[in-house]
């Protein structure tokens, strides 16, 4: 089931303030648990997939996307904000769900479809890709692929990977004709792929059959060059995100004395590399980034979750969040 309906004009608000209160009224689907006694506590609290899952804020703060789950069937429902009057909804049934959500612009999403497990209840990425307009309420089947990066200055294509063989490839691919462009072939077989502030490919990371794992690195569509390798399993780098400055990538580093994996820096044109934050008890488990792929914070997991934060304007950001400030940085 397809339901479109027009957007009113809003204007962006303090989106993460308000986002527990979409949560619990504007959704409709969140049941109240009767009350039990902590030694009581049932095992489907633990078992039960939520109710609640991704939520998407789109980049100008006008619609939220979110997907649902109630009496174990699956829907991806797009909302308005501050109105929260629903723009999209679709229903996806109790075998698919919704993995990731990508948005393009404020009218048109990329999603990653995954599946219900045989015998299991449990949900798993397939790869499946979809575009969604928003206005139209139209879905286009693209090829499947896991979306490298989303080109925030191309509002018509993502860079997504591919195969051909044992190899990797970077393929160039349109949202709106599903047409793909062959961009990279990772230089080792089960290459992946990392590109740098422009959108270029610029780093493939794959092994060889003497089970090295190699980092190569290439300027614009020139040939591969490596630039590190060591055994698989043994300590290493291999790059992350595109530096604070041109030709400068932040990376995942565990070489040293310590056990955990750091963020380290490296420089293309000097081949140095430096550590910049290593917690001596637990890696660095995640990035997070902005819309415009810009990486500002890190993610430790000792015990709970601890946020690094990278960049002075988005810890302004937060800390203004936290006091219901509503005025924001601009990129």
């Amino acid at each position: 089931m397809v339901k479109v309906m027009r957007c009113p004009a809003v204007r962006p608000r303090a989106l993460l303030l308000r986002l527990a209160r979409f949560v619990r009224f504007a959704l409709g689907v969140v049941a109240i648990a009767p009350a039990v006694a902590a030694s009581e506590v049932p095992i489907s609290a633990f078992l039960d997939q939520p109710q609640v899952g991704l939520v998407s804020i789109a980049p100008s703060g006008e619609h939220i996307a979110v997907t649902l789950r109630s009496d174990g069937k699956s829907r991806f429902r797009v909302m308005t904000y501050p109105a929260w009057e629903e723009k999209y909804d679709l229903f996806l049934g109790e075998r698919r769900n919704v993995c990731q959500v990508w948005w393009i612009h404020d009218e048109f999403v990329l999603v990653s479809l995954g599946r219900k497990l045989s015998r299991l209840d449990a949900n798993a990425c397939t790869g499946e890709l979809r575009s969604i307009d928003l206005q139209t309420g139209k879905i286009r089947i693209l090829p499947a692929g896991g979306v490298i990066d989303t080109l925030p200055d191309d509002d018509e294509h993502v860079l997504v990977s591919g195969a051909v063989g044992r190899f990797g490839l970077a393929n160039r691919l349109n949202v709106y004709t599903g047409h793909i462009q062959r961009m990279a072939q990772s230089a080792n077989p089960g290459g992946w792929f990392r590109t740098n502030s422009e959108g270029d490919v610029v780093f493939t990371i794959g092994q060889t059959a003497e089970r090295q794992r190699e980092v190569h690195h290439r300027e614009k569509r020139e040939r591969w060059r490596l630039v590190a390798s060591y055994p698989f399993g043994g300590q290493g780098w291999r790059p992350a995100w595109p530096g604070p400055r041109p030709d400068t990538f932040l990376t995942w580093d565990d070489r040293g004395d310590l056990s955990t994996v750091g963020l380290g820096l490296y420089d293309v044109a000097s081949g140095e590399h430096k550590m910049i934050i290593r917690h001596p008890k637990a890696d660095v488990s995640a990035f997070m980034a902005d819309f415009n792929g810009r990486p500002y914070a890190v993610v430790f997991d000792h015990h709970f979750p601890a946020v690094q934060y990278l960049d002075r304007k988005h810890l302004s950001d937060h800390r203004g969040l936290s006091r219901g400030e509503t005025r924001f940085h601009r990129p």
